[in-house]
């Protein structure tokens, strides 16, 4: 028996190359018509899991909400039926509070956002342009219920220690000088000081306001006097309803008696229920 000699398993024995090449087209050929064959359904295709999709907005209804840009026309009123603000200058002359330093036009601001009295804010929501209604709106969502802390008396004359102690380094630093009783210098109110003692690196001074001493105060001009112990800053005596600005804020005087000034810091439609028309000119979402 002689041996077998090894074939191709895919090839007759004996086959020409010019068949070789015949049948390696053909197989070329095929992949190329499968890779433009369509896919039939239900077979799966690669997925692109890069792509995201985003919902298209919503379409606009036309009713007013938060973050709109919207103005309003109002006419503001008081439980008795009298205007006590009004956006419209025909209803501001024909009520007598027309204020000839104001321009009457739609109030405008972004609902949301605190610009305009909560009981406002509010009642736009849902509303449409050209749309009117009618709104009360109790103190809490006004300006606020009236708050005792917000009331203070203001003593009229204002008394402070005439002596007042420093460090001889802190009087240097302020004078370029070693201090020495008798030395005057000026003080930060605005009327001399003069050094009384100096002990121990202790320098004690006293107050020297003079006769005619004035300062500054959120009441206007007050004149300054002094007695063996305490200088004394005396405000003016303002007429009650008299407008004022402090740390505390602004505020009105509300009574005046032999010592104190009453000053009330609450807004003066404190604890007051209103009633709105309220008419949305524009809106812009």
């Amino acid at each position: 028996m002689g041996f077998i000699r090894w074939r191709p398993l895919l090839l007759p024995y004996k086959m020409k190359n010019s068949h070789v090449i015949l049948i390696a087209a053909a197989v070329v050929l095929a992949v190329i018509i499968y890779a433009a064959t369509p896919r039939q359904t239900g077979e799966s295709t690669p997925v692109n899991v890069f792509t995201t999709t985003t919902a298209p907005p919503a379409p606009d209804d036309g009713k007013t909400k938060k973050g709109d840009s919207v103005s309003i026309d109002f006419i503001g009123y008081f439980i008795n039926g009298s205007i006590a603000d009004t956006t419209i200058e025909s209803v501001a002359r024909q009520n007598g509070i027309y204020d000839s330093g104001r321009t009457y036009k739609p109030l405008a601001f972004i609902v949301g956002e605190r610009y305009v009295i909560d009981g406002l804010d509010e009642a736009v929501v849902g509303m449409q342009v050209g749309q009117d209604k009618n709104v009360t709106v109790p103190p809490e969502k006004a300006y606020g219920t009236v708050s005792k802390s917000k009331v203070e008396a203001v003593l009229l004359s204002q008394p402070s220690p005439r002596f007042q102690n420093t460090t001889a380094a802190a009087y240097e630093s302020v004078t370029s000088r070693a201090p020495a009783v008798g030395d005057a210098t000026d003080g930060p109110d605005g009327w001399p000081m003069t050094v009384v003692a100096v002990s121990n690196g202790t320098v004690t001074l006293r107050h020297d306001p003079g006769a005619n001493a004035t300062i500054s105060t959120p009441f206007g001009a007050a004149n300054v006097t002094a007695d063996n112990m305490y200088v004394y800053v005396n405000l003016p005596v303002l007429p009650v309803g008299s407008p004022v600005t402090t740390s505390s804020g602004d505020g009105r005087v509300t009574a005046v008696n032999r010592t104190h000034m009453i000053v009330d810091y609450n807004s003066p439609y404190a604890g007051i229920t209103f009633m709105f028309n309220v008419k949305l000119v524009s809106r812009t979402a």
